[in-house]
Order: C-alpha cells, then structure tokens, then sequence
C-alpha cells in the first residue's frame, strides 16, 4: 500500500488553485549502472504534501529544503491530482517531458520560478503538464516538465515557449524533448535510469535522511516524513538540453 501524504485542507479566504497537487521525493541508488526495475522504481517514490490553494503551496513549500542542500541523487516531484511520478501512470504513458540540465547555484531560483509557475498555471495549457521533476546530481541538477501528449507538437511547443517566458530565456535556447515511450523502450540496462539520471556513479547518502525537522503541518495527519530546512537555513529566492 501506499503511504498516505499530509493532506494540507483548505481553509475559508483562501485562493483555491485549479487542481489538486502533491509533492513527492525518492532517492536514487546512486552506485547503480543499470536501469532500475518499473515495480521498485515505483515503490522508492514516496509522497510527501498534497494541497489545493495557494496558501496551502507555501504552508508545504516553506517546510522543504533548498534544491542546493538536498543530497545528491535525491528527485523532489509536485504532479497534479495525485497523478505519480511515473511512465506507466495512465496520465503519462502517451506523454513525455521537457529537459532542462543546470549548473549549481542557479536551481534554488529557478526550481522555486518553476513551480509557482505551474501551480499557478502560468504555461496556459490546461492541465497538459502532468508534472515537474527536480533530479539532484553531483555536478549538475536536471529539471523536466512532463506531459500528456508527446505526439502533438504544437502543445510540446507551447511548453517549451511557456518555459522560456517564465524563465525569460533567450530565443535562441534549444530545450530537448523525450517521450516516456522512448525511455520504455530503452529501459534494458542501458545505464540511463527512467528519470533524468545522470550517466555516471555519485556519493549515495541515506534515503530517508532529511536536514532537520518541523512540526505537522497545519491540518495535517501523521504520514512520511518531510524533508524539511534545518534551523538556520535560508531559503533562497535528462539527455541533453540547455546548461544555463
């Protein structure tokens, strides 16, 4: 069985988003060369908050780590309605993503642009993105927006523009695209993991470690634990792709 999330409930007053979401995160066994099997893939994935306001993205937001004091090989994910994190869910089979690779230092700005960006339905595309992967690595970090249809351009070209603008990227960026289908096909041992894992082995840490702990969240009913900023800390602000 699943674990449960926190179910962060909305509250009068507050600005309802036009769907559901939910955060998750799963860390990667970072010394494996191989492609990681679909049902333990699936198993490693656990979720932690899911909200339906704008205030209740903060209330779960403001409890997560900066991207740049996760462990290497960790992904945080937020997807709509519950839909998860994988290939085979029936909201991603046909669908696909677009990959976005980062130097360190830009991805807190650019993670926290990102999905506000998609919670607040910035990209005008209806619910076609299914969801927005943040893939920590040793020396880089990979960001990718998945999607619905990997067979309609015009939609794949309207996130990759929608990308650009919230971003303020240049015209002249070329961002990838990868269809999940492709990564089905190619999940034999090829080394690229169903993510946007990183060729190449990287220093693994406990999966369940996180940088200090909070208190529940308000509403919220005992569930995984989340990974969450120490005290102390401050927030600030796959394939081939753009390196900014």
């Amino acid at each position: 069985m699943d674990p449960t999330p926190v179910q962060v409930p909305p509250y009068p007053g507050e600005h309802a988003l036009q769907s559901k979401f939910c955060f998750w995160f799963m860390q990667r066994d970072a010394n494996s060369r191989t492609a990681q099997a679909a049902e333990e893939y699936e198993k490693s994935i656990k979720p932690i908050a899911a909200f339906e306001t704008v205030e209740g993205f903060f209330k779960v937001y403001n409890y997560l780590v900066k991207p740049s004091s996760i462990t290497v090989s960790t992904e945080i994910h937020l997807f709509r309605n519950m839909i998860k994190p994988i290939w085979e869910a029936r909201d991603n089979q046909r669908g696909g993503k677009v990959i976005l690779r980062l130097v360190k230092g830009l991805t807190n700005l650019i993670w926290e642009q990102l999905l506000i960006a998609l919670v607040g339905d910035q990209f005008e595309v209806g619910d076609e993105i299914t969801g927005i992967v943040l893939s920590i690595r040793a020396h880089e970090d990979v960001i990718s927006i998945w999607n619905r249809t990997a067979d309609d351009t015009h939609l794949v070209n309207r996130i990759r523009d929608g990308l650009k603008r919230v971003l303020d990227l240049p015209g002249f960026v070329r961002l990838e695209y990868k269809s999940h289908a492709k990564g089905m096909r190619s999940r034999g041992g090829n080394g690229e993991h169903r993510g946007d894992h990183h060729r190449g082995s990287h220093n693994s840490h406990n999966s369940d470690r996180s940088h200090g702990e909070r208190p529940p969240l308000p509403g919220s009913q005992p569930g995984p634990s989340v990974p969450s900023a120490g005290p102390g800390s401050s927030r600030g602000g796959g394939g081939s792709g753009w390196r900014i």
